[in-house]
């Protein structure tokens, strides 16, 4: 995911709130546990201006789809990071 932040500047303090859905690149995850290529990623973010650059931070949330390693039951959820 590209993000313009020209309209954020060079001005310490300033910020910008972002929320974008985006797809899920491919082998995104491990062998048991992954996002499926192409789900949605949802991301809600916020940009802040430093004065060593700028500072992102946020949540992602994704679908995941995979196998217990310890019972090799199914997985099927959403996870927020």
């Amino acid at each position: 995911m590209k993000v313009s932040v020209h309209t954020l500047g060079r001005r310490t303090g300033a910020s910008m709130e972002l929320v974008r859905t985006f797809d899920a690149p491919a082998h995104m995850g491990t062998e048991f546990l992954s996002v499926p290529e192409g789900s949605p990623m949802n991301a809600q973010l916020r940009i802040d201006a430093v004065s060593e650059g700028l500072f992102v931070s946020g949540d992602v949330t994704v679908q995941v789809r995979g196998l217990c390693v310890r019972c090799l039951e199914p997985l099927d959820g959403e996870y927020t990071a």
